[in-house]
């Protein structure tokens, strides 16, 4: 009669192309073992007589993982659970209720409101105030402040300037007279010299006009090292003061007249959740009994070991 370990000579007898399992993370957390497994603790195992080949072997245990697919995903579930081992309660309660919130609310002011100043207020200001400034506060300006332009410069004239004379000399001469020495001859400028813009010399129109135009000019001030400075020595400015502000009340009285009131209409729909989270020993067992408890499980529970009895049980006779 053949054996387990007989089957493994030939190969695998762990099937690897079903896609309804070997996707899972259970069947990728153990397939890659379990034949080993099988020959260490299942080996001298006799297969049933309908379990010929490893063929049927593989036939036999696919059917046992879709079968057993829900389970396993369950006990992966169950084996890889993130928990407080010293906890015995551990849960979280949900509430949710809809509440609706209606009518009217008023909140209604009326009458008068006084508010009573009897006596005198007063604001009283004196002796001195002052602000000393000691030490140095240094504007200082020194080295070479230099203003260049740079560019061009030029200055355009356009049109006529016209220079015209009007009048002229006059010549005139006196009689002679050998006993007095007197001028014979005499010449007087009566001419005018006036300039005329815009016209040329025919006197036709020519509109005169001086143009200044600069090209890429730059007017630039260089300063090497100017500092301004300002020097005070154990200066304290002071400010005094000889009098004092009153303010003195006679009878008086702030009052507020209420003559109007508020008012709220609800008509609200509200949704409420409420979760409450539980945790921890809430006494009903001993730590030492919880302790026991997890060690017991522990060796109980090995997910591949189990698998693997399947496995075993599914092809072979029990021992």
């Amino acid at each position: 009669m053949n054996k387990i370990k007989d089957l493994l000579r030939e190969g695998s007898i762990i099937p690897d192309n079903n896609n309804a399992y070997n996707s899972d993370d259970w069947y990728l957390y153990c397939h890659a073992e379990l034949d080993n497994m099988l020959r260490v603790l299942h080996g001298n195992r006799d297969l049933f007589d309908y379990v010929e080949s490893r063929q049927d072997a593989l036939e036999q245990i696919d059917a046992l993982f879709m079968i057993n697919a829900y389970k396993y995903r369950h006990l992966w579930t169950l084996y890889t659970a993130e928990y407080n081992p010293l906890w015995n309660v551990d849960g979280t309660e949900r509430i949710e209720r809809d509440r609706q919130n209606t009518g009217t609310q008023g909140n209604t002011k009326s009458g008068d409101d006084t508010l009573e100043y009897l006596g005198s207020q007063k604001l009283e200001r004196k002796g001195k105030d002052w602000m000393e400034m000691s030490g140095t506060e240094a504007n200082t300006r020194t080295g070479n402040e230099t203003l260049e332009p740079s560019g061009t410069e030029k200055v355009t004239k356009d049109g006529s300037m016209v220079e015209s004379h009007s009048g002229g000399p006059t010549n005139s001469r006196t009689t002679f007279d050998s006993a007095a020495f007197l001028d014979t001859d005499k010449t007087v400028d009566n001419g005018k010299v006036a300039t005329t813009y815009g016209k040329d010399g025919s006197g036709s129109t020519d509109p005169y006009e001086e143009t200044t135009s600069f090209n890429l000019r730059k007017d630039t001030t260089t300063y090497n090292n100017v500092k301004d400075e300002r020097s005070f020595n154990q200066r304290k400015d002071e400010q005094n003061y000889d009098s004092y502000d009153t303010q003195s009340f006679t009878g008086r009285k702030d009052k507020t007249t209420y003559n109007s009131g508020e008012t709220r209409t609800d008509n609200l729909n509200e949704h409420e959740v409420i979760t409450h989270s539980r945790g921890g020993n809430i006494g009903v067992t001993m730590t030492t009994q919880l302790e026991e408890g997890e060690y017991n499980w522990v060796q109980l529970f090995n997910f591949k070991q189990s698998i693997c009895a399947d496995i075993a049980n599914f092809i072979s006779y029990v021992w």
